[in-house]
Order: C-alpha cells, then structure tokens, then sequence
C-alpha cells in the first residue's frame, strides 16, 4: 500500500490488533510516534536515508509530518487475521503519557 501523508502538527494514535505494518517513507519526511517499553518513542523517516520499520500488531503508533512537502510512504502490510474497524479510529492517548506526547507533539 502507498500512502500519501500531508502536513500536520497534530498525530493520532492508532493500533491494529492483527496487522503488522511495514514502512518505509520514499518521498519527504515524517515522524513516527511509536509506544515502546511503556514510552513514546520518535523515530524520524527520510527519504535520503531509508530504512524498514516494522510495527506488530498490538503496538499504538501515529505519524507526523512536520514538512509542507507531503511524505510518501509505502506500507508492506501484514495482515494476521480479520480487520477490526477499532483499528482505524484514532485511540485516546493514556493519561500517564499525555505530558510526553504533547512534548513530541511541539518537538
């Protein structure tokens, strides 16, 4: 799947329970705001320096294009099972970590 990901300054949190993303941007830049060892982690994705990143299922993350250029992303997705609608709508951000996703948000 190939995804275009337009300027934004705000991110959401999604988790899909039986999908493993894949990604890679090959157009532009973005954030991504992965939860990791009861942290949120920013892992930034360029399109001069490509990598794989790969998110199991069950793993909250959200993107955030802080560019005015669009990112493009491809997503190799794995799916393990049935789509649940649940994991497309943005999840609410846990109480104990809203601090340190506002600070990732204004970074």
């Amino acid at each position: 799947m190939i995804a275009e990901v337009r300027h934004s300054e705000r991110g959401q949190l999604f988790c899909h329970r039986f999908q493993t993303d894949q990604l890679q941007v090959i157009s532009g830049s973005l954030d991504l705001i992965v939860l990791q060892d009861r942290r949120l982690r920013c892992i930034h994705l360029r399109e001069d320096e490509p990598i794989w990143l790969r998110i199991p299922p069950g793993v909250p993350h959200g993107a955030i294009n802080r560019s005015s250029r669009p990112a493009v992303v491809v997503n190799a997705v794995l799916r393990h099972g049935a789509s649940d609608p649940r994991d497309y709508q943005p999840r609410a951000v846990p109480r104990a970590l809203a601090q340190m996703w506002s600070d990732l948000q204004a970074a």
